[in-house]
């Protein structure tokens, strides 16, 4: 089974790390958003967010994902276990 757990911005990792290592465990917020329209386009449409809410809290870390982010030498071990 292949995972998307590194489908995501280095930022989302990186303050994951901080979260960590601050010991913070309450529910965080993040927004989304569209900085630019397609041309001709006054409006965004956005489906299946049920979809991806459900699939990020099914996102687990393969050995070999947890390999390539151990290889960028950014995120201490005990991050990483």
């Amino acid at each position: 089974m292949s995972s998307n757990a590194l489908f995501a911005d280095y930022y989302e990792f990186t303050m994951l790390r901080a979260y960590f290592e601050l010991k913070m465990t309450e529910r965080a917020t993040f927004s989304l958003f569209v900085r630019k329209l397609p041309p001709g386009r006054n409006f965004l449409l956005a489906c299946g967010l049920d979809d991806l809410l459900d699939e990020i809290q099914s996102l687990r870390f393969e050995d070999e994902q947890i390999r390539l982010l151990r290889s960028l030498r950014v995120f201490p071990e005990l991050f990483l276990n």
